[in-house]
């Protein structure tokens, strides 16, 4: 990259020196916790078996080689030490659904089609195909993936946590883009957790936002304007729209 300093791009680019880089920061996280979330990860080898080695385990967002269509070449990664923490349940995420979702399915698309219970039915916040914001479904398809993970603690079975693990769209000139995302992949955390388990979330993920920004304000407040952010709202129709 033309704007890496020097001095790094002899160790960014050679795959050797990365896995040492990796090896010395990789061991020293799975000595200071039991769950480690990784995001754009391409070295998927060299990670796994640094991890394995400290008795971690672990799950992944697919990936396509090339990164063709609708995959990426890195991923989204959660690892646990599964000498303290055993696996229940695991769920993908693709943003790009927020493409594809429509009105009438708003309550039945978040869990792809593993709902049972209509009590934990969620409300997404999407685009619906066949209205006049047809044009801007394209700008959702971004190949931005997350995964969740619920875990139990082997010593204290009645410790159960959910692990989300997100990476969001990078442009910038996107934040309402970004806000989607946020708020699917909030909708989504509180689905998986379920409503009257009601278990504890971790949010973790490259969030590509700055602080006090729309993605962090409405992930800290729990409500955000979203109708300032929108392009299909022009500055006459500024009528409040919160996100909560």
């Amino acid at each position: 990259h033309r704007h890496l300093p020097k001095r790094y791009q002899n160790v960014v680019f050679d795959p050797k020196k990365r896995r040492e880089v990796l090896k010395s920061v990789l061991s020293k996280l799975v000595e200071e916790g039991d769950i480690i979330c990784l995001q754009e990860v391409d070295l998927h080898d060299q990670v796994e078996t640094i991890l394995k080695e400290a008795e971690f385990k672990g799950i992944r967002t697919p990936t396509i080689k090339g990164g063709r269509g609708v995959g990426r070449v890195d991923s989204c990664c959660t690892y646990w030490n599964h000498q303290k923490w055993e696996l229940l349940d695991q769920e993908l995420i693709r943003f790009d659904d927020l493409a594809t979702l429509t009105e009438s399915n708003r309550q039945e698309k978040s869990g792809q089609g593993q709902q049972k219970n209509e009590k934990r039915k969620v409300e997404l916040m999407t685009c619906s195909l066949d209205s006049n914001l047809q044009g801007f479904t394209v700008s959702f398809l971004r190949r931005n993936m997350g995964i969740m993970v619920k875990l139990r603690h082997r010593m204290d079975p009645s410790k159960i946590i959910v692990v989300a693990n997100a990476h969001l769209f990078w442009n910038p000139l996107y934040d309402y883009v970004k806000l989607c995302q946020a708020h699917y992949l909030v909708k989504r955390c509180k689905n998986f957790a379920g409503d009257e388990e009601n278990y504890p979330v971790i949010l973790c993920g490259d969030l590509n936002s700055k602080p006090y920004g729309p993605v962090h304000t409405y992930l800290t407040q729990g409500r955000i304007n979203a109708k300032i952010y929108a392009p299909w709202y022009n500055n006459q129709d500024q009528r409040e729209s919160k996100l909560s």
